[in-house]
């Protein structure tokens, strides 16, 4: 006779609870996965492709060095040999920049593309550029008519002044530096030399005013990097001719959320990066084109942002247990603002940009950039707004608002909640690349400095156990990018 076995004990209701949640998480991210994979295969949703940055479209590295040169080409040899910079040099590692962009590997940049027409067509090279011009046709059907109407300026055949006038209203729509050069250049092919003496005058200024920016930026940059050194090169003096203090111990974060509930907040968070770039694509796409409102981009980035961060954000409060009646200070926002906390902050700052020069001073090939960057979307939306308005939205959204969400997320909960049960520097480096994850619109190389930001951004946190630090380096990192995308836009 079949003797019963051992009664089963039934499942544990918290162990069940993972178990569900866990379940969910992976066909969320399995969801997201399968919709990331297909998104290119979609070429009605190009605005999409865009939006993440599968098919850049402003190569701004190469605009900055292009307009620095060119703005450096005013200044007569003997002046470019006594600040050190040969101008051409400079030009041609702007077009370098292009080419590489362009012609390397696909997808190629409509931006290089469109940035290599012109100045392959100025520089003596016409053939050459109207290739290029026919090939943007292709690539971007629905920009076609401003292509044909650049390549009316730049042709070497005998076009009647009829059809060239015809261009005018498609080349005076479009802002931007790129095309102040082409309407200048039309101007003078029309005989119309007082427009094109007017479009010069307003170049000229616009190119001070972006020479000023970029030195500011850099200026910034040179500083910050000069502190990181002296910071640097102490530190090594401590350790080599001093007696070390002895080390403390680290207690973990005091937190009631568990690291389980940090990696679920980062799976949302990467859920909320896919799901709002396809809508904002979408929106784009359908209606913010058409509508040709000067607000309606900006209002497309902000609720695309705010897509990204409130189910994050509402699911975090909901973790935060028997500290929910205090939720600020759970997440590091529950002492005052101090002035020193802002300066160790920057002073870490310092040091990360010294360690990123040493180590592309070693590695010229390695593309690591101190310089600010941002993701190709943002880059693409700040150079096509025209108004003080827009750009104020932009401000308010890049600096202001994304700093204070992502440090709330990514540090005051994500990094506390594996500081919960890991030591720091795992916890750091996993904190650090879910963050870099998170800005999956940037390239490869970009997504490794954003790993170091974001590592910098930890150990802020870890040392002072608040988030006004890591704040202000944030807000510190977006400013300069935003200064120098607006800049290079204008």
């Amino acid at each position: 006779m079949h003797e019963p076995g051992p009664p089963q004990q039934p499942t544990h209701p918290d162990r069940r609870r993972f178990l569900i949640r866990a379940a969910l998480l992976a066909a969320l991210l399995g969801m997201t996965v399968a919709v990331v994979q297909h998104i290119s295969g979609l070429p009605a949703l190009r605005s999409v492709e865009r939006w993440y940055g599968t098919a850049p479209s402003t190569p701004l590295q190469g605009d900055i060095l292009l307009r620095t040169g060119m703005f450096l080409q005013r200044f007569p040899a003997g002046t470019q040999q006594k600040m050190g910079v040969d101008a051409e040099d400079v030009v041609q590692s702007g077009i370098g920049n292009y080419e590489r962009l362009a012609l390397g590997q696909p997808p190629p940049s409509l931006g290089a593309l469109l940035r290599l027409a012109v100045v392959y067509s100025r520089r003596g090279h016409p053939d050459e550029g109207q290739q290029l011009l026919l090939k943007l046709v292709t690539l971007d059907e629905e920009s076609a008519d401003y292509y044909f109407a650049v390549s009316s300026v730049y042709s070497t055949e005998a076009i009647p002044t009829e059809r060239l006038r015809e261009a005018r209203g498609t080349l005076e729509s479009r802002p931007g530096w790129l095309n102040r050069i082409v309407l200048a250049d039309y101007y003078r092919r029309i005989g119309a030399l007082e427009d094109a003496a007017a479009i010069r005058h307003i170049s000229a200024s616009r190119d001070r005013a972006f020479a000023g920016a970029i030195a500011t930026v850099a200026l910034v940059y040179i500083g910050l990097t000069l502190v990181g050194l002296v910071l640097l090169l102490r530190f090594v003096y401590l350790r080599l001719f001093t007696v070390p203090p002895p080390r403390r111990t680290v207690p973990p974060f005091p937190v009631s959320w568990s690291p389980f509930d940090a990696v679920e907040v980062a799976a949302v968070l990467l859920v909320g990066v896919v799901l709002s770039g396809l809508l904002a694509g979408l929106a784009v796409d359908k209606w913010a084109l058409s509508t040709r409102a000067p607000w309606a981009l900006p209002l497309v980035a902000l609720l695309a942002y705010l897509l990204f961060a409130t189910p994050a954000l509402f699911l975090a409060h909901r973790r935060l247990g028997a500290l929910r009646s205090s939720p600020l200070r759970a997440v590091g926002l529950g002492q005052r603002l101090r002035l020193s906390w802002v300066l160790y902050g920057l002073a870490g700052y310092g040091v990360m940009l010294a360690l990123l020069s040493i180590a592309a001073a070693f590695i010229r090939s390695s593309g690591l950039a101190t310089m600010p960057m941002a993701a190709r979307s943002a880059t693409d939306l700040l150079q096509q707004a025209g108004s003080v308005p827009e750009i104020a939205v932009y401000f308010v959204l890049i600096c202001v608002i994304a700093p204070v969400l992502e440090e709330v997320l990514f540090r005051g909960f994500i990094y506390a909640g594996l500081r919960r049960s890991f030591a720091p520097p795992f916890a750091v480096v996993l904190s650090a690349a879910m963050f870099a994850l998170a800005h999956q619109s940037l390239a490869a190389i970009s997504m490794v400095a954003v790993a170091c930001v974001g590592i910098l951004l930890a150990y802020l946190y870890e040392r002072t156990r608040t988030l006004w630090p890591s704040i202000a380096v944030h807000m510190l990192h977006n400013l300069l990018a935003f200064g120098v995308i607006v800049a290079a836009g204008f």
